[in-house]
């Protein structure tokens, strides 16, 4: 037995002197298995899907207000599942890229102080124009389509959408795209007033073409004329590929609150790394 056993010792360590020898002619297969890094996108706190969640404000408001953003936010979000390549409240990147987006202009006051604002710092903006509007202030459009931003549809009298049929939205839609087209300008991008609209009007809007441009971060401008409570609404739930909802027009105050808190945050966000962009330049039409 003590033979047997010295004789495998001896058979062992032969072969393991002979793997030793031969260890640098030992090659991998042609194809060997590839270990693919995955890294974190630390740039984004949300997951990239088609249309990113709508975000909630973090600023004190009346219970009636807050139920009913929390029912849009819901709606709005059923629409961006059921449409995912039609209607949109986000850019589709992982990059930091936004859209800053003004509605309900243009006028001579409001839209004009916003369009020095974006001049001085050299940045791009959407803005989503009322139809009956165009006529009164062609020459604040021109402007904006001179200094590189974009002009988009937001229906004709700013009626709401989901109160009326498919037929009346697409008279509003299609008369305010009438007087764009007027200008020059043939897009095919359209906000509804008050952000909502019913499956019969976005089948309705497909078939002619339309995109419908929501947003994820709400300014809440249209309901707070302080202007640190309009950059904390903004600064607070910005994430790459926020579509940012701004007004150039109405109020009692002509949008002072806007007007003065614009700068601070294009000033926070550029210091962020954001890089500014027109819906059409991410969107595909």
């Amino acid at each position: 037995m003590k033979s047997l056993h010295k004789m495998s010792m001896l058979i062992y360590l032969f072969i393991f002197f002979i793997l030793i020898q031969n260890m640098g002619n030992i090659t991998a297969p042609s194809n060997p298995v590839e270990l693919i890094e995955i890294k974190s996108d630390k740039q984004s706190p949300l997951a990239y899907t088609a249309s990113a969640p709508i975000t909630e404000p973090p600023i004190d408001m009346d219970e009636n207000i807050r139920t009913r953003l929390k029912n849009f936010r819901n709606e709005a979000a059923k629409l961006c599942q059921l449409y995912p390549k039609s209607f949109f409240s986000s850019l589709p990147t992982y990059n930091k890229k936004i859209a800053l987006t003004f509605d309900d202009g243009p006028d001579s006051h409001t839209t004009v102080k916003v369009l020095d604002i974006l001049e001085y710092y050299n940045i791009p903006a959407t803005f989503f124009v009322i139809g009956q509007n165009i006529d009164k202030h062609r020459e604040v459009i021109y402007r904006a389509i001179k200094n590189g931003h974009e002009i988009a549809n937001h229906s004709w009298s700013h009626i709401r959408p989901t109160s009326v049929s498919a037929a009346e939205l697409i008279s509003e839609v299609e008369k305010t795209q009438a007087k764009l087209q007027e200008m020059g300008i043939t897009t095919k991008v359209f906000r509804p007033p008050y952000g909502l609209i019913t499956p019969q009007q976005m089948e309705a809007l497909k078939g002619l073409g339309y995109k419908a441009i929501i947003w994820s971060v709400d300014s809440m401008d249209w309901y707070t004329t302080n202007p640190q409570e309009i950059v904390q609404c903004v600064l607070s739930n910005v994430h790459p590929g926020a579509i940012i909802l701004m007004h150039c027009a109405g109020g009692h105050d002509n949008r002072s609150g806007t007007i003065e808190a614009l700068p601070l945050i294009i000033s926070a966000l550029k210091k962020e790394g954001y890089e500014f962009v027109t819906i059409q330049e991410m969107i595909n039409f």
